[in-house]
C-alpha cells in the first residue's frame, strides 16, 4: 500500500476502497508512518528503493 500511494498519488480513500475497504484515514496513517521510519531505517530504505527500481525498470 505505501509503494501504491508513494507511486501513484493516488488518495488514501482511493486506495482503501481498493484494498477491501479500508479507511482512508488508516492508509494515510500507515503511509505517514513509513515515511517516518524510512528516514530512521536505512535498510528499509534500501529495500524501498531497490522494489521502486524494479517497478520502474530503473
Amino acid at each position: 500500500m505505501y509503494l501504491a500511494r508513494d507511486l501513484s498519488g493516488v488518495s488514501g480513500k482511493d486506495l482503501g476502497a481498493f484494498f477491501d475497504g479500508i479507511s482512508g484515514a488508516a492508509i494515510t496513517m500507515k503511509y505517514n508512518q513509513i515515511n517516518v521510519e524510512l528516514m530512521r531505517n536505512k535498510n528499509l530504505s534500501d529495500k524501498i528503493i531497490n522494489l521502486k527500481k524494479q517497478l520502474l525498470n530503473i
